[in-house]
This record gives structure tokens, C-alpha cells and sequence, in this order.
């Protein structure tokens, strides 16, 4: 069996993955412009009519922009929480809100959907509730995790299982920028010391000249010295 996965979108401005195969397919998320993803699809030759449901994370809107129309006006079935579509019908983002092709599942229980075995597993985020997928199909296991503020044991367990892993995580920009400051500070006194020792050539020890002074004269430090190298 042949399994197709396309990432339609993912980031904070819209977020819709398809996992299927040439005859039928799921839709995990669908926060882009329907059209977009009526677009999309065409171009790599799959229509809607072979979408047998959508999964939905969270109730963020660049999670559900287009749920509504995939819903209730081409009759797909959303599958989640009952917290997240309880989330998804207050959202502002809802032009179209659900209610006939609604479908709960709950976090731990599998169900089963043409050759889909699926799971649903807590994900540590800050939406009305959060879920990650698990997604076996062909012996083939696929775990979504979006939005993902830290790795929990359950998200490590669901990492761990899977062949392919969709990961999509949070980053804070204050910390990010610190970590590429350190960064720029490292490589720039890594340069400097590497253009001291190629001008002081006769200043350079090897590691087994060094090896052998610590052992002689500092022990404790030859001990650290064996951990590190």
C-alpha cells in the first residue's frame, strides 16, 4: 500500500496535514482558506471527495479556519474532543459553525477508520484542550504533535512509537535571541583562539601531551579531562 503524506501548511499562519492514499485519505487540522486547500489538493491530484475526516488538535484558529465549510458544507466529519469543539464553536475565526458533522473521541482511546488505526493523546498547549494524534495505517506510524510547549512523558511515548513524527513546537523569541547571542560569542572566541594558535604554533599541546601532565600533576582534573574528551 502506497501512503501519502503532504504538509499543506504548517506555522503560525496556518496549520493542515493530509495522510492517506490514492483512494481515500484523512485531513489532520485545516487551518488555511478552503480554497487554498481545495487548491492544493487538486494540483497534487486529490479531491475532497476522498477526505473521510478531519482531525483537529485545538481549537487556535490557525488550526480550524476552514473546518466549518469541510464540515457542515462538504459533510466531512470532524473528529476531536468534546472541549475542543466546544472551543471550535465560540472561536471568532468560525464563520461556519458545526453541528451535524461533529464526531467526540477522547484522549487514550483508539478507534478505527478504513485502514487507520488512531489514537488520541494529551499534548501540553494552551487551547480550550490540546490533543496529539497516532496515526498506524499499513504498519505505518505517524504521530502529530503541534504546537508543542514541552515534551511530557505521554508526548515522549507517542515520539518514541513513531516511524514519522509531525512536530510542531513553540519557541520563545526573548530566549531564542539570547541563545543565538551566546552563539555569536562562542564562534567569535572560538575564532580568535583558533588564529592565536595558528600564529603561536609552538604553543599548541596535544590531547595526549595534556593527558599526561594532569595525570602526573592533577588527577582530579586528568579524571575530568577522560569525560569530556
Amino acid at each position: 500500500m502506497k501512503i501519502k503524506f503532504i504538509s499543506l501548511a504548517s506555522g503560525s499562519s496556518g496549520n493542515c496535514y493530509f495522510l492517506g492514499t490514492d483512494r481515500y485519505g484523512i485531513l489532520v487540522d485545516a487551518g488555511i482558506g478552503i480554497r487554498t486547500i481545495k487548491k492544493t489538493l487538486k494540483e497534487l491530484g486529490i479531491g475532497l471527495d476522498i477526505i473521510r475526516a478531519v482531525f483537529i488538535t485545538h481549537d487556535h484558529a490557525d488550526h480550524i479556519k476552514a473546518v466549518g465549510h469541510l464540515g457542515e458544507k462538504f459533510g466531512i466529519p470532524v473528529y476531536s474532543t468534546p472541549e475542543v469543539h466546544a472551543g471550535i464553536n465560540k472561536s471568532y475565526c468560525m464563520t461556519e459553525k458545526l453541528s451535524t458533522c461533529v464526531h467526540y473521541l477522547h484522549k487514550g482511546e483508539t478507534m478505527e477508520l478504513e485502514d487507520f488505526t488512531i489514537t488520541a493523546f494529551e499534548v501540553p498547549h494552551d487551547g480550550t484542550d490540546n490533543v496529539g494524534y497516532c496515526m498506524n495505517i499499513d504498519g505505518k506510524i505517524f504521530s502529530f504533535l503541534t504546537d508543542l510547549g514541552h515534551i511530557t512523558p505521554t508526548a515522549a511515548e507517542y515520539i518514541c512509537k513513531a516511524n514519522y513524527l509531525v512536530l510542531e513546537a513553540n519557541y520563545d523569541e526573548k530566549e531564542k535571541q539570547e541563545i543565538l547571542s551566546a552563539k555569536q560569542v562562542m564562534q567569535e572566541e572560538i575564532a580568535k583562539r583558533e588564529a592565536w594558535l595558528a600564529a603561536n604554533p609552538e604553543q599548541v599541546v596535544s590531547k595526549a601531551s595534556l593527558k599526561d601532565y594532569l595525570r602526573k600533576f592533577n588527577p582530579k582534573q586528568f579524571i575530568q579531562l577522560q569525560n569530556w574528551i
